[in-house]
């Protein structure tokens, strides 16, 4: 097997501020959602939540593959609903960008429910927003049928509060959904989803089943599971894809509801996953893939530090490029000996078995045990930083985007959106014009070496 070292090490831009970071607001900013428009990858769209000092949502649009940003327009607020969070993008094979959202009302804020819309205009202006699923709804996700120049059928996943992930589909943009079928398993004891569309329709499901995980040192691992629905759009088959999953004790001292869902992505060809894992002593980023032609691969470490050094790698984000490419960024505390500073690493794979070096995407590390602007309770957890990172991949660039901490202050409270982009010399690993150039290289090197022996003097 070739060196990772083989692969390269991408060019990393500067970071830049997505939210807006006047430390004097005392804004919070987080919990990004990335995706790009299919039609002009450069076109990219970041929603967010806000968590203070009132509470909302944001949208941020990019022109240039995230190396700036601007506001963009939400879409207004259906009646009765007072703030958003929780949210979700994604863009059909024709660009069209569709925002899904959980709204909340009353003093004592309780969600109303998860709604839908769609903007045709790049953000410019929305339509009126739908409500697709009742309040009980969490964790909902969104993924869309990328199905080239078309609408195409809107796909959510949730976990409703029987504790079953369930699953449903919109033809219309959100003005009707399917009824509900279940995604995993009623006996099982499960997280929040992860969900991605294909082509044509196919659907697939991503979730831990918890068992009867406790916090206690003994507790039996996870396993990740994956349900994909058959022709008449049930989920006809769940498969274990991981049955060793070991859960950090933080995390497993987290309910169900909250507990973070893998990652995954998924292209015409492969399907992959990428979780946090600490079955080699400490949380690291584990990966699997599978093609259509073959089962699952072996599980992964992605980030390249020692096995069992000590640091945290956590709540990764993941996403497959139309070249191939396998992106993966990851929250990373190697460089901070008390392991409370945070940075986020970025590795990029074509086969799933051999990555490319890590590269830090921040020059300025955070304060990753900051919930709210105030140290945590659980000060080491690997989750304190949110729900993840969003990753977008464009065909000769990686975006991603995370929650940072690093504007606040004793006095002022500040917590940001930032982003970076991780660009590639080549889209792939061989460019169509690598053959014809490495032969026009030999003949050349070939009419230099004849012409030298002719020109050379001869011994007597």
């Amino acid at each position: 097997m070739p060196p990772t070292s083989a692969l390269g090490r991408p060019k990393v831009s500067r970071e830049a501020p997505v939210t807006p970071t006047d430390v004097a607001a005392q804004r919070m900013s987080g919990s990004p959602a990335v995706a790009a428009d299919p039609t002009e990858d450069r076109f990219v769209a970041l929603a967010h939540g806000v968590d203070g000092p009132e509470r909302g949502c944001g949208l941020q649009v990019s022109g240039d593959s995230g190396a700036s940003w601007v506001a963009a327009a939400m879409p207004q607020l259906p009646e009765g609903v007072e703030w958003c969070s929780s949210l979700d993008v994604a863009f059909d094979g024709g660009g069209r960008l569709y925002l899904l959202f959980t709204g909340f009302a009353g003093p004592d804020p309780s969600p109303t429910g998860v709604y839908l819309s769609a903007s045709d205009d790049r953000a410019r202006t929305f339509a009126t927003s739908h409500r697709v699923l009742g309040p009980s709804s969490r964790g909902a996700r969104l993924a869309v049928d990328p199905s080239p120049g078309g609408a195409g059928t809107v796909h959510l996943a949730w976990l409703a509060d029987s504790g079953v992930v369930m699953a449903a589909q919109s033809g219309d943009g959100g003005r009707s959904v399917s009824e509900p079928v279940e995604a995993s398993d009623p006996g099982e004891r499960v997280g929040p989803p992860a969900l991605t569309a294909q082509a044509g329709g196919g659907v697939k499901v991503a979730y831990f089943d918890l068992g009867s995980e406790d916090a206690g040192p003994q507790a039996r691992p996870r396993s990740l599971v994956v349900a994909v629905t058959d022709r008449t759009g049930s989920f006809g088959s769940r498969e274990v894809v991981d049955a060793a999953v070991v859960a950090p004790p933080q995390d497993r001292a987290v309910s169900g509801d909250l507990a973070a869902p893998p990652a995954m992505a998924a292209s015409a060809d492969r399907t992959c996953l990428a979780w946090t894992d600490s079955r080699f002593g400490d949380p690291d980023v584990l990966l699997r893939c599978r093609s259509l032609s073959g089962g699952w691969e072996p599980a992964r470490r992605v980030n390249d530090d020692r096995r069992g050094s000590g640091y945290w790698q956590y709540r990764p984000g993941l996403a497959i490029a139309d070249t191939g490419r396998i992106d993966v960024a990851f929250f990373d505390r190697r460089e901070n000996v008390r392991n409370s500073l945070t940075g986020v690493s970025y590795s990029y794979s074509y086969d799933a078995l051999r990555f490319s070096p890590n590269v830090f995407l921040n020059r300025q590390p955070f304060d990753a045990t900051l919930r709210g602007g105030r140290p945590s309770t659980q000060a080491e957890t690997p989750g304190d930083t949110g729900p993840g990172l969003a990753v977008a991949a464009g065909d000769t660039a990686s975006l991603a985007a995370w929650t940072d901490t690093r504007n606040h202050t004793p006095e002022l409270v500040a917590q940001d959106v930032y982003s970076a982009q991780a660009t590639l010399l080549f889209a792939s690993r061989r460019p169509p014009w690598a053959a014809p150039a490495g032969a026009a290289t030999v003949a050349l090197g070939a009419a230099g070496l004849w012409l030298f022996r002719r020109r050379a003097p001869v011994e007597p």
